[in-house]
């Protein structure tokens, strides 16, 4: 057992921020490694992306927090959590803003074939004419969000986005 395994992590910070010791580093690392995954496999479930992308991206903030950390503001563990949160809640809004962008260029794909294009763009048009709440719903499930997902960001009730859609779906069988 290595004479570091004991120290806190102020003090494993203030070390590696005054030697660069690797090896404070790398205690401090193992001890965080399982917030990170955790937070991690949670946040990329949601969004439905590899667990990777996150786990890499909260490595580079664990690190920001080691080399940032200033003691006199207060303990280590609470920052890391919130700077790891936070860097989490980020990502996951840029992969929902990604796929957001995506639905506005899914219909105009340069590699279909015309008539493909023509069709697709004229359901998404059908579909985007009818009510502020059904438009919204369309588009987010056209990009792979959840009827559940969908109503927690409106904030509604899922059974209410459920029950128009079937209004709408008995509409569109109308028409």
């Amino acid at each position: 057992m290595n004479k570091l395994d004991t120290w806190t992590d102020e003090q494993l910070v203030a070390r590696y921020q005054e030697t660069g010791c690797q090896d404070s580093f790398s205690i401090l690392y193992k001890r965080y490694q399982r917030l990170i995954e955790c937070i991690s496999r949670k946040q990329a479930r949601a969004v439905g992306v590899d667990v990777n992308e996150f786990v890499s991206a909260l490595n580079m903030a664990f690190w920001r927090c080691v080399r940032r950390f200033d003691a006199a503001r207060g303990s280590f563990k609470p920052y890391v959590q919130t700077a790891l949160g936070y860097k989490a809640i980020d990502l996951y809004r840029a992969e929902r803003n990604r796929r957001a962008d995506d639905v506005d260029n899914y219909a105009i794909s340069v590699e279909e074939n015309e008539y493909r294009r023509v069709e697709l763009r004229l359901d998404i048009m059908d579909a985007i004419k009818t009510d502020k709440l059904t438009r919204h719903v369309v588009k987010r499930c056209l990009v792979g969000y959840s009827i559940s997902e969908v109503a927690r960001e409106l904030g509604v009730h899922h059974w209410t986005l459920c029950r128009r859609l079937r209004q709408y779906a008995e509409e569109v069988k109308a028409v």
